[in-house]
């Protein structure tokens, strides 16, 4: 059982494993920082985390 539990343990560090769902990361064309998923007024929008800089946003 254990070697079972680390076969397991082992794939999800490679990214192979199908337990957990890896977050989905978007990069900002203009600058290249995260951009982080924001609520607005009129719904959801993709937002860059280097707002003052840079003002560029996405719809989802």
């Amino acid at each position: 059982m254990n070697q079972k539990v680390f076969e397991l343990l082992a794939k999800e560090m490679d990214g192979t494993g199908t337990l957990g769902v890896k977050p989905e990361i978007k990069l900002c064309p203009g600058c290249g920082l995260p951009m982080k998923k924001r609520n607005g007024r009129f719904g959801e929008f993709w937002g860059c985390t280097g707002y003052l800089d840079c003002k560029y946003t996405e719809n989802i």
